[in-house]
């Protein structure tokens, strides 16, 4: 019985000692910009666009509703405010588009 004991105890030991893969971090909050105004800054071929929308109930029972299509200099940009938008307003949302290169306002 104590060898049982033993053996079980250097498993669960062996087992904690493992590494773990850390936990992969959040993309950073980010600002949208609007599109006409980065466009003239960094030029239309550099702009990367996606379309959002979302809705909520407030506690008053209103629905909220919020449309954008927001512009960013680079596609991670544009990944990462994509991440917190659907997490912010989950799970009401319709999938947003696809970050694309190219201004399409």
């Amino acid at each position: 019985m104590r060898i049982a004991i033993g053996m079980l105890s250097l498993r669960t030991l062996a087992l904690v000692a493992l590494p773990h893969a850390p936990e992969a971090a959040h993309p950073a909050r980010l600002p949208s910009f609007d599109c006409r105004v980065l466009a003239a800054q960094i030029g239309t071929a550099k702009v990367w666009q996606t379309t959002f929308w979302a809705w909520r109930t407030d506690d008053f029972g209103h629905r909220e509703e919020y449309f954008v299509s927001p512009c960013f200099a680079n596609e991670a940009n544009c990944k990462a405010w994509l991440y917190w938008a659907r997490s912010d307003w989950d799970p009401n949302y319709v999938p947003p588009q696809p970050c694309r290169r190219g201004a399409s306002y």
